[in-house]
């Protein structure tokens, strides 16, 4: 049982950056993971900076589809480039006022829209999809099985998770209470992730052609794959290292 990929979202609902490795500190979620997003309504919060939200509230790829088609590549946790299908690029550093409004413009029209209010989080919680301190894991192999039950490919990327690894199949989910070790770090495992629309959505087309969750709920009598977890001691995480 291996870690095959490690991943981080630095803005809500734009491309995953593959990650050697990671420092995890107690009690927090990986660093630097959905620290920014654009907001959805026409009243963002005052100021740019927001705790965290309901995720209907921002701009995802289970409403915006279009977005599962970008690709993006990083050189540090706030700096992106980001490449969509017709190769058009923009690189912007996160940190600089001049960046963040670069890439609202960017996204923005890319999605046929004007500028998108750009927001960051406070307090260390990013935009995830829970309000709380967790990662979530995705197992490769449960993966695996569900698309033979639907019948085609489901990208492991739908699942939009930090942590992808290698189990027996669905042997996660039944993990819920315990403690999981991979490489040093030693994980509490918190809850099943119940899976929405955005699981539709071909990571190649940025178009809805599987309803997976209505899979999930014919095969398995749930809507779940994948698993919260939440770092009880800290440590430095790699790809390949062994889950226990």
């Amino acid at each position: 049982m291996t870690v095959r990929q490690i991943v981080r979202y630095p803005v809500k609902g734009l491309p995953a950056i593959s990650l050697d490795e990671v420092s995890l500190s107690a009690g927090e979620q990986l660093p630097g993971d959905r620290r920014f997003a654009f907001w959805r309504g026409e009243d963002p919060p005052v100021g740019g900076r927001s705790p965290h939200q309901r995720r209907f509230n921002f701009r995802q790829v289970a409403d915006d589809n279009a977005l599962a088609a970008l690709r993006a590549t990083s050189s540090a946790p706030a700096q992106m480039t980001i490449i969509s299908p017709d190769g058009s690029t923009i690189s912007v550093d996160l940190e600089t006022e001049t960046g963040r409004a670069a890439l609202s413009q960017w996204v923005g029209q890319y999605l046929g829209l004007g500028p998108l209010p750009f927001l960051e989080s406070v307090g260390g919680q990013g935009f995830t999809d829970i309000g709380d301190k967790t990662l979530s894991l995705i197992n490769l192999n449960s993966v695996r099985d569900l698309s033979a039950k639907a019948g085609q490919e489901i990208e492991p990327s739908r699942m939009r998770g930090n942590l992808y690894v290698e189990m027996p199949a669905w042997s996660e989910l039944e993990m819920v209470g315990q403690d999981l070790r991979i490489g040093d770090v030693v994980f509490e495992i918190d809850s099943r992730i119940k899976r929405c629309v955005a699981t539709e959505v071909n990571y190649t087309t940025g178009q809805r052609d599987h309803p997976t969750p209505q899979t999930l709920m014919k095969n398995f009598g749930h809507a779940d794959c994948g698993i919260y977890v939440r770092v009880k001691t800290s440590g430095t995480l790699k790809v390949g290292d062994a889950v226990a």
